[in-house]
């Protein structure tokens, strides 16, 4: 029954999409003005990836690895997905309107209420016609600024996520821009099914999503315009150093905010290693007071050291150790053996050991979010 007057509620949503998507054609209202001033024409040609609006697919953006999240359903399940690109905004700026789950009823015809829990639980509750309908849900993944995910713990089974990432910019002095990406699966009976299989009632669907989708935008847009969110000035690059030789090749990156990352391939040597952590020394004298650096070591593609280059790392982390907060390290059995013994020789804090870089990446990514005083999360 729920999934018929789901069916007939598509259908009479549909046609107020389409009416809206007619006004919106004449004069979109969910973007951000375009500075004066900005290229326009053969002056400035749009990045590879980027597009304007809101499209069917979702092959016109270009993810990160930090922004992807496979949906692991039964094949039976519907899978409906919905892209956005959302002018004026970071990617941390969108996520952060979207986390808040009481927000949704902004920017969702469907949703009545939404009622947060402590501990990561929700209740939503839904109009259909006449009938309201209750589910719970729960969120499986929260990674800032990229991926929100949840899945249904009561009523119809479902699961979804919401994926953000800042697109590059062109270089014509845009605004900040950033895409999203939304995703769901649901069960329903064999017989609403196969309706799913027909386009039509596909595309009912995916208008319904994308105008949700714009609305959404435009509410990130005006809380922007309101200064009720403040958006994020990009990190500014301070330190990239890359050391290549014979043997080897390793590189470090740090920004103004403190994200630090080291990658190491092949061989480690004395003369690479030690230019490289002299060149972050010298980057952490930048570093505004107060800002302590969040380091990922990895080194899944390397094979070994130099013995020589132990005494460099020994000595970079007992003059600037009490400058890293947290150190993500991954690698190879040997060489996380070596770090390990490193880090208990320099007495070095807040050292954790990752499999996964999506893991690593997680873990600091909380750290982040903490106040500098605060001990590192375990």
């Amino acid at each position: 029954i729920w999934s018929v007057l789901l069916l007939v509620e598509l259908a009479r949503r549909t046609l107020e999409v389409e009416e809206e998507e007619e006004v919106a054609e004449a004069e979109p209202t969910w973007a951000l003005p375009v500075p004066s001033g900005r290229p326009s024409g053969d002056d400035c040609e749009v990045q590879d990836g980027y597009q304007p609006s809101v499209s069917s697919g979702a092959k016109a953006f270009r993810k990160p690895p930090d922004a992807i999240w496979s949906l692991e359903v039964p094949d039976d399940w519907i899978t409906v997905t919905a892209p956005l690109t959302i002018e004026g905004a970071r990617a941390a700026d969108a996520f952060d309107v979207y986390a808040k789950l009481s927000n949704h009823t902004k920017w969702s015809g469907w949703l009545r209420k939404v009622t947060e829990g402590d501990d990561g639980s929700s209740e939503w509750s839904i109009k259909v016609l006449t009938f309201v309908f209750s589910w719970t849900a729960s969120v499986i993944k929260r990674s800032r600024p990229n991926v929100i995910a949840w899945e249904s713990t009561s009523g119809i089974p479902n699961t979804g996520a919401a994926t953000f990432w800042d697109l590059a910019d062109t270089g014509c002095g845009d605004p900040p821009r950033c895409a999203m990406e939304f995703q769901v699966s649901f069960q329903c009976p064999r017989l609403i099914r196969g309706l799913f299989a027909s386009n039509k009632v596909t595309t009912f669907v995916r208008n319904v999503l994308n105008r949700d989708l714009r609305r959404f935008s435009s509410v990130v847009s005006e809380g922007i315009a309101n200064r009720e969110i403040v958006p994020l000035a990009l990190p500014r690059l301070l330190v990239d150093s890359p050391q290549l030789d014979r043997v080897g090749a390793c590189r470090a990156v740090l920004l103004d905010d403190g994200s630090l990352d080291f990658e190491v391939q092949g061989f480690g040597t004395d003369r690479s290693t030690k230019a490289m952590l002299n060149d972050i020394a010298a980057g952490m004298q930048q570093l505004a007071p107060g800002v302590r650096c969040k380091s990922i070591v990895d080194m899944r593609r390397g094979i070994g050291c130099s013995p020589l280059a132990v005494p460099a790392m020994l000595r970079f982390l007992r003059e600037n150790g009490s400058n890293i907060a947290c150190t993500a390290v991954l690698g190879p059995v040997p060489l996380i053996a070596l770090a390990r013994l490193i880090a208990k020789v320099a007495k070095q804090k807040g050292v954790e050991f990752f499999s996964e870089i999506e893991e690593a990446q997680a873990w600091r990514m909380q750290f982040r979010l903490q106040p500098e005083e605060e001990e590192v999360p375990a």
